[in-house]
């Protein structure tokens, strides 16, 4: 990896801005995201520049590293074929990549403690692991099979969801409604955060870039922004700026909005507008507004491990349509990237775009007593698109439809790796996101 000091943006010569991002770069929404406000800005921040959106939830520095094909890329002809958004990589014109990664990371981090909290004494192991991880990812930048030219580049650090406490008991109990003894010792858990973090300094400086803190503004605005007792607790300004454990509220947005820019140069983001709160609760779906057929599914039929095959036990996409049933979770499990389900709402009863959020999935997440996996939801208005991206969502999930007026036909693509699937608390027979019911909050 190329060293060296960190490379200034020239944002009026940028053509490209390349963002590499997990579920905090596509929430609240895909249209509401920090990413969409910042191409909104470009006129003002960077005139010539265009925005490449690599981003997705369940991303992280791990399963990049693992699958470096995850970030598509392409050259000359063969990118007219290409899934979109794809990396060309002979385009040689001035880039600036920002990569927002690390919240799974760490969340993957802190499962190890709690598997093991003698590690937290001695975290060498799990930070030198981390630090390869990201290493592998940032060398993207050197490699010209995704760049012809090498590009600017801006690595953001890692959020504490904490905010400040290290309390991972208090967090999975937050989050999950769970009762949980890790044995790890707050001052343990944040110092590895801590480290982290400093790994990630130091290898963004490492190749010519530069590091992007957020944890300080972050601080009391995380999944105990109402706590009084918190010592960060803001008296004036509680409000949430995270939406569980790995996506952004509208503030959070704006928030990294805010840092993103001042870490290239943009200058401040200037005033705030006004943003709705998080909803405490998923909107109501009436009796009608459930989906109604299956259009057409591509589900993850079996898994390997370890240890073999393991198959998929709940692969009916049946399964997904009308309401939830109360007392128990029928779903379908998607399985991993690539795997999709498309539904129909129904003639008439398509969801349509009104106050506050329009759509309702419900995947099985803390809600049902499960632990969310990650997905996106496209919508369109025939069976088969054109497809526009809502959204990116852990477990139970509301979205606003953004500027599409009505949408009839909702596809539900797994973001989940191989990786994750083996890597986290979910169950390999029951790979990906299992979704138990789609609704429309407005059915017209």
């Amino acid at each position: 990896m190329a060293g060296g000091a960190t490379r200034p943006v020239d944002l009026e010569a940028i053509e490209r801005i390349v963002i590499v991002g997990d579920a905090r770069a596509a929430t609240p929404g895909w249209e509401s995201s920090w990413p969409a406000l910042l191409s909104a800005q470009l006129p003002q921040v960077a005139p010539r520049a265009r925005v490449l959106r690599l981003d997705r939830a369940g991303a992280s520095f791990a399963s990049l590293a693992e699958a470096p094909g995850l970030l598509c890329a392409c050259a000359s002809e063969a990118c007219v074929a290409a899934p979109s958004p794809c990396l060309e990589a002979t385009d040689t014109s001035p880039a600036l990549v920002i990569v927002q990664l690390g919240t799974v990371d760490m969340l993957q981090v802190f499962l190890h403690l709690a598997q093991q909290p003698s590690l937290a004494m001695d975290p060498d192991t799990l930070l030198a692991d981390f630090r390869a991880q990201v290493r592998a990812v940032l060398a993207m930048v050197d490699d010209p099979a995704h760049f012809g030219r090498r590009p600017a580049l801006r690595v953001l650090g890692v959020v504490d969801p904490s905010d400040g406490s290290g309390d991972l008991d208090a967090l999975v109990q937050r989050v999950f409604n769970l009762p949980l003894a890790t044995h790890v010792a707050p001052a343990d858990a944040l110092g590895v955060l801590s480290a982290m973090n400093r790994v990630l300094a130091e290898e963004a400086g490492a190749c010519g870039g530069a590091f992007v803190e957020l944890g300080p503004a972050f601080l009391g605005h995380g999944l105990f922004f109402d706590d009084p007792t918190n010592p960060h607790h803001s008296a004036t300004d509680a409000t949430a700026w995270l939406s569980g454990l790995y996506g952004v509220s509208a503030r959070g947005a704006f928030e990294l909005l805010r840092a993103v820019r001042m870490g290239i140069g943009a200058g401040d983001a200037g005033m705030r507008p006004m943003l709705p709160e998080p909803a405490a609760m998923l909107p109501m779906v009436p009796a009608n507004g459930w989906a109604k057929a299956v259009v057409e599914a591509h589900i993850t039929s079996m898994i390997m491990t370890d240890f073999g095959q393991a198959p998929n036990t709940a692969t009916d996409p049946a399964q997904a349509l009308g309401p939830p049933m109360a007392g128990r979770v029928e779903a379908v499990a998607l399985g991993v990237l690539g795997a999709d389900l498309v539904l129909d709402l129904g003639a008439g009863t398509a969801a349509a775009n009104d106050v506050g959020d329009d759509l309702v999935v419900r995947e099985q997440g803390p809600m049902s007593q499960g632990i969310g996996e990650p997905y996106r939801v496209l919508g369109a208005n025939a069976p088969a698109g054109p497809w526009r991206v809502i959204g990116d969502g852990y477990g139970e999930q509301s979205f606003d439809l953004g500027s599409a007026a009505s949408i009839r036909y909702v596809r539900i693509m797994s973001l989940a790796t191989l990786g994750d699937i083996l890597r986290g608390p979910g169950s390999p027979f029951y790979p990906g996101g299992e979704i138990d019911a789609v609704g429309a909050v407005y059915p017209r």
